[in-house]
């Protein structure tokens, strides 16, 4: 005898461990006593058999966790251990295992983004009128973040003096100050 089992997937609800990702409840829930082995439910496995359905591992869930530990690692190290803080105080932190290899891995890897990220930002900088983050705009470039009128962070090219200066500047600037620029570098040109 086949017995159909029909259920309304929106009900559906399974829970799995954190560690490992074993189910704790049956499969499909709510099934209770009108079921006599709901453990076939979790890979058809009868109790006592291999793998038994309360040992099964839900490949999905571990994965998910796993990669939310990692990156939650990566994002840590970046900011400072401020999305950290942020799981905390919003209940995030009870997805994240701290103390396993899987965080550790992330945050090296958070390290080794930042490394990377920061010379590249150096060398940026560097290259003065041709960056393609903060270079002019001399020449037909657009550097990413100093082509907007609005708000623009990079170098200028000051025509009567013949100096580049490392600036933050655009209408937003100007809405909040008469000078619609904020010099960062050199430091002569702090007060300017």
């Amino acid at each position: 005898m086949i017995e159909l089992v029909f259920y309304q997937p929106a009900a559906f609800n399974r829970n799995c461990g954190s560690v490992g990702g074993a189910p704790w409840n049956e499969q499909p829930p709510g099934l209770g006593a009108s079921v006599q082995n709901p453990g076939r439910f979790v890979f058809n496995a009868t109790p006592g058999s291999s793998p038994a359905p309360q040992f099964a591992v839900d490949p999905v869930g571990v994965i998910l966790r796993d990669v939310g530990t990692f990156a939650s690692g990566a994002a840590d190290f970046m900011t400072l251990n401020t999305t950290k803080k942020i799981n905390e105080w919003d209940g995030g932190a009870a997805f994240i295992d701290y103390n396993s290899g899987t965080y550790r891995a992330g945050k090296i890897t958070g390290l080794g983004i930042a490394v990377t990220g920061a010379g590249y930002v150096a060398a940026d900088i560097a290259e003065v009128q041709a960056g393609r983050l903060f270079g002019t705009r001399l020449g037909g470039n657009q550097p990413l973040l100093n082509s907007n009128d609005t708000l623009r962070i990079g170098w200028s090219y000051v025509r009567s003096t013949g100096q580049y200066v490392f600036r933050i500047g655009g209408t937003a600037v100007g809405a909040i100050k008469a000078n619609p620029h904020i010099n960062l570098w050199p430091p002569s040109w702090w007060f300017k």
